[in-house]
């Protein structure tokens, strides 16, 4: 969706300037690997979750969520919600603008569907001595390299984890110089691994919307949908230029998003709110787990919402979506 198109909220009209001000705004390629999987699918739902967490119009529930999410279990001051509630729109909204590309050369981001398999062990320089080679190396001291992308690094590719989900690798930080020039402009390059890709459970249903239908989720635990690959594909979009997110220590799940002490640094936090943003589009939401203080739970939206304490000024929507002090209100 075209940040352009969308109304109603002045800070989709700043989102729209930062993007117009790119030299030029950030591609996507998706290799062949990804066929097999319906990738185009799944790319079209972690851009759907993105953009919904701008301009979803369940302003209570999300702005609910919102201040859980990046508010540091609501205890952050209002004016520091507020700043970075325009901050996480921008990066969102710009993830969400996010356009394809058939040339994987002048793509800025690379998506591989292939666990990995491109990478090779780096070959050894013909003067190297015995025993200090490469492939006589332990592993974890072995470097191996993307030959594809110009990237090298020191220990196995990721994806050999078995429990991997997913990794991004920057060009710019990995690339070897003596490499290709052509390979080193700034480029990401994101494997989602097979543990996403053919697992059997929660992992089978590749977007959000495949997993309520596959599903009575009612109840079910929010660490499941962590499994569906377009949550994953969110997270790893959020590690790439110009956004490049970190995996902050302790970064994954539901109860270390809402601790996070700097959850604006966090990929994670931004695949949560759109993952919330996405269920409110399925009349879903989620919210504590009163028997599991690591999860959370999904719950379908009440058909009726009252409202505690809305200022007057607060039920008009136009100035409820577009001043900070309705921010406060809270559904309950």
């Amino acid at each position: 969706m075209h940040i352009t198109s969308i109304h109603r909220n002045p800070l989709l009209v700043v989102a729209s300037l930062v993007l117009s001000t790119h030299a030029a705004d950030p591609t996507y390629w998706i290799h062949s690997s990804c066929a097999p999987y319906g990738f185009s699918d799944v790319m079209a739902d972690s851009l759907s979750m993105a953009t919904s967490s701008v301009t979803n119009k369940d302003v209570y529930d999300l702005q609910w969520a919102f201040k859980w999410i990046f508010g540091s279990k609501n205890t952050t001051p209002s004016q520091e919600i507020a700043a970075r509630y325009k901050v996480t729109n921008l990066v969102m909204a710009e993830i969400g603008n996010l356009k394809s590309t058939d040339n994987s050369a002048t793509a800025s981001i690379r998506i591989y569907c292939d666990n990995d398999a491109r990478w090779t062990l780096a070959p050894d320089r013909p003067d190297t001595p015995e025993g200090q080679k490469n492939k006589d190396k332990k592993p974890s001291d072995q470097y191996w390299v993307d030959n594809e992308n110009g990237l090298r690094k020191r220990g196995p590719p990721s994806c050999k984890d078995s429990g991997m989900m997913g990794v991004t690798y920057h060009s710019r930080t990995d690339v070897r110089d003596d490499y290709d020039p052509s390979q080193l402009r700034p480029r990401d390059v994101i494997t989602i691994c097979n543990s996403i890709l053919t697992g059997s459970g929660a992992e089978k249903f590749r977007t959000l919307k495949t997993y309520i239908k596959g599903y009575h989720v009612a109840g079910r635990k929010s660490k499941q949908l962590e499994l569906i690959a377009s949550f994953t594909l969110l997270h790893e979009l959020a590690h790439c230029k110009p956004w490049a997110k970190d995996d902050i220590p302790h970064p994954y799940g539901w109860s270390n998003v809402i601790e996070n002490r700097h959850p604006q640094d966090n990929a994670e936090n931004f695949a949560y709110l759109g993952l919330f943003a996405g269920l409110l589009d399925n009349k879903y939401r989620l919210n504590f787990n009163p028997r599991d203080a690591e999860d959370g739970y999904i719950e379908q939206l009440p058909l009726k919402k009252t409202k505690r304490d809305v200022p007057a000024k607060c039920r008009d929507v136009f100035y409820r979506r577009n001043n900070v002090e309705c921010m406060e209100v809270v559904v309950v």
